[in-house]
């Protein structure tokens, strides 16, 4: 992800703040600038799914004096895109934003729902070799 960031970092924030990673290579740099001019984006969009993912703030954060505990992002999408899916750390978790268009992505609780389910047995998968301690190399 650092490489791609880095290579296609010359995306127009304005285009797709969230996609500067996933640009594909023919469609990068000046392409993207010119589809941002026109606004070509509008009426014809490649995409219909788009995942990012933000670093978020390491430290506690407060809000008139009321601890933070979670940090949910949310995104847009615009007309033709199906689903957004922004994922952001906060402290020592991950928060998971979803927003989806309704006629597109009817079920997005369902999914919501899987995401968690799925990210609680990784979470378990590590926890349970972490107690299992190294594996010897032999």
């Amino acid at each position: 992800m650092h490489a791609a960031k880095a290579e296609y970092g010359a995306v127009p924030p304005a285009l797709f703040s969230d996609v500067t990673g996933f640009a594909v290579p023919m469609l990068a740099n000046p392409a993207w600038k010119v589809i941002a001019r026109l606004r070509m984006m509008e009426f014809a969009n490649p995409f219909n799914l788009f995942i990012s993912n933000v670093p978020g703030p390491r430290v506690p954060l407060y809000y008139a004096g009321a601890l933070i505990l979670a940090y949910y992002p949310i995104s847009a999408i615009a007309h033709g895109q199906g689903l957004n899916i922004t994922v952001m750390s906060y402290r020592d978790r991950l928060c998971v934003g979803m927003l989806a268009c309704r006629s597109l992505v009817p079920d997005v609780e369902r999914l919501a729902g899987w995401v968690d389910e799925e990210l609680d047995l990784l979470a378990e998968s590590v926890l349970s070799s972490d107690r299992a301690g190294p594996r010897s190399s032999g």
